[in-house]
């Protein structure tokens, strides 16, 4: 099993998982966290084939497709070649089952044709997790692509306000350069630049390997 892992065999690292369960080797959990990446691993390698993709994916079991971790794994990998509507549905199906706020703020990465829809369906899920700042940098982003300039901002502005991030001052600072209020958008754009560079330091712990 290891040395299939190493070797990235995910199929064969599957079927060997599946073996030593049989035989009491691994217990439920243990099988299910080897499973688990296995999945997530086998999907990312399929991921700039839309066929072994979508195959790969039909291959995995129900409740494991609704696995919030391999559900985002899956509407990634479905969102880069281009399918927004499959990567909505195995969005959706997941978060009705369990919700995860990683998923959430993945929504908002697969517009289509029916966005009023989306956000009616986002909006939902805010009135029961309404602390949740990825759903609402989410909603932002939906409503903006609509120019729906006056709820995007108020989404936008919740989220920073539960839990600050780059990706939520750049969307802010997307929003009013599109209205013309520079000001508002270059303070946001520095304080998403800043953002950013706290967090590389605190990857890097500080430390430069050379000069920028």
């Amino acid at each position: 099993l290891k040395a299939q892992q190493m070797a990235k065999n995910w199929d064969q690292v599957l079927k060997l998982t599946n073996q030593l369960e049989k035989l009491r080797v691994f217990d439920v959990g243990q099988a299910e966290q080897v499973r688990r990446h296995a999945l997530s691993e086998n999907l990312r390698r399929k991921a700039m084939d839309g066929q072994a993709l979508e195959a790969a994916w039909q291959k995995i079991p129900a409740p494991e497709q609704r696995d919030s971790r391999i559900a985002a794994v899956a509407a990634q990998s479905f969102i880069a070649l281009g399918d927004c509507a499959q990567a909505r549905q195995i969005i959706e199906a997941s978060l009705k089952e369990n919700w995860n706020s990683e998923l959430a703020g993945l929504y908002a990465e697969c517009p289509g044709d029916e966005a009023v829809k989306q956000i009616e369906r986002a909006e939902a899920w805010l009135a029961v997790h309404p602390d949740d700042a990825a759903l609402l940098l989410a909603l932002g982003r939906l409503c903006a692509k609509q120019e729906l300039w006056g709820k995007a901002q108020s989404y936008l502005e919740a989220s920073l306000s539960i839990e600050p991030s780059c990706s939520a001052h750049l969307a802010l600072a997307q929003l009013q350069e599109k209205l013309e209020n520079t000001d508002a958008a270059r303070k946001h754009y520095r304080e998403s630049l800043e953002l950013a560079v706290a967090q590389l330091r605190q990857i890097s712990g500080g430390r430069r390997k050379a000069t920028l």
